[in-house]
């Protein structure tokens, strides 16, 4: 459980910094 919570958790932070990255070069 904790692994497929961490795995889940990594895979919404990178969504996250992709977009963070995306908003970085617009600026």
């Amino acid at each position: 459980m904790q692994v497929y919570f961490g795995m889940a958790y990594m895979e919404e932070k990178q969504k996250v910094f992709s977009i963070e990255v995306l908003l970085l070069f617009f600026l």
